[in-house]
């Protein structure tokens, strides 16, 4: 099967499960994740029948999924981290929001980056409220991380 990349090269696949970078060239293998997403279209996929295309674009999403292990590629990794982050996470409402519910307000503050080079200034001290500086690094960088994969959907979509 031969798909097309964005830049309007053919790349051969060669079986092997995706594993490229955002914005990199499969080179020949199974991978055509160029910019964020999958080449899912079935004007894409040099199939014989559309059957057969969304038969190729099912694989594909399931495979995209296995390559996102949740609960063995992070929870597990890294669960005392997780659980720090989620502490962070609870006692900035109790500063910010104390009477609604756990949510993230995102007008509060929108430098992620900005604050999360000051608390790595500090990452391995206790913050003045006893969290780590290095869960609020974390927590910044999951923050920034996800605005950014948020604003990559929207520009792709």
């Amino acid at each position: 099967m031969k798909c097309k990349w964005k830049d309007g090269g053919l790349c051969t696949h060669a079986g092997s499960a995706p594993t490229n970078i955002i914005g990199s060239h499969c080179g020949g293998t199974n991978n055509c994740y160029a910019y964020g997403e999958w080449m899912r279209d079935q004007d894409m996929l040099d199939t014989t029948t559309p059957a057969e295309a969304m038969q190729e674009i099912a694989h594909i999403k399931a495979v995209e999924r296995k390559q996102r292990p949740v609960y063995s590629g992070v929870l597990k990794y890294f669960p005392d981290a997780i659980m720090e982050v989620a502490h962070c996470s609870w006692l900035g409402q109790q500063q910010h929001n104390p009477d609604l519910p756990l949510a993230w307000d995102r007008e509060k503050s929108g430098d992620e980056l900005d604050a999360l080079v000051r608390h790595l200034m500090q990452a391995d001290e206790m913050d003045e409220d006893g969290v780590l500086h290095a869960a609020k690094v974390a927590w910044r960088a999951l923050a920034y991380l996800q605005k950014l994969l948020e604003t990559n959907k929207k520009e792709t979509a």
